[in-house]
């Protein structure tokens, strides 16, 4: 059966992290260790706005320059092959940003008409409105609110993103492959 998918970009879809974190190292004279928390306002001492600001400042650095996760291009081709229908959340800011991720996304052979920005706000909201019958994140709180509301949720593994609790509906994936085998047994069990 084919479904509606919604893709989170930054972790899922675009690999951003890097160049998030070489500008906020240049910005700030702490520079980022990986660690268990993913707090990068606490991380680098500065309110949260302030982390938002430079990022939207240099949104062209952050977010175009950005590679694809390694397998999205590949699994987000077999989805539309299989039929699936995708949309884009992410918790990027409309305006500048997303600008900038438009031409992202048009740049790697996405639709950018499919690109819902919701400037921090619930990726749930979305979820719900756009029917969305399985979403993709790399965000614990995130898949924790889109499952809350009943769509279930495959979370893109990451080193910011682990817990020993499980939360129902949401499914770990190592990586792409495990999406793509994690898509096709939720489409083969809606048939």
């Amino acid at each position: 059966m084919r479904m509606k998918i919604g893709l989170d970009l930054d972790g899922v879809v675009a690999n951003s992290l890097p160049h998030v974190i070489k500008v906020l190292d240049l910005s700030f004279p702490q520079k980022f260790a990986q660690g268990d928390h993913f707090d990068l306002a606490r991380y680098y001492g500065v309110p949260r706005e302030e982390i938002g600001r430079i990022i939207t400042k240099r949104a062209e650095e952050v977010f175009g320059e950005a590679e694809m996760v390694e397998g999205a291009a590949e699994g987000i081709a077999w989805m539309e092959k299989n039929g699936h229908s995708l949309i884009y959340v992410t918790a990027r800011k409309t305006g500048r940003e997303e600008d900038v991720t438009r031409g992202w996304l048009e740049r790697h052979g996405l639709d950018p008409r499919r690109l819902f920005c919701v400037s921090g706000g619930p990726k749930a909201e979305v979820a719900l409105a756009e029917n969305v019958e399985l979403f993709v994140d790399d965000f614990l709180s995130n898949a924790g609110q889109i499952a809350a509301v009943g769509v279930p949720v495959l979370l893109l593994d990451a080193f910011y993103n682990q817990t020993e609790k499980e939360l129902p509906l949401v499914t770990r994936c190592r990586d792409w492959d495990d999406i793509r085998r994690a898509v096709a047994a939720l489409a083969e069990d809606k048939e």
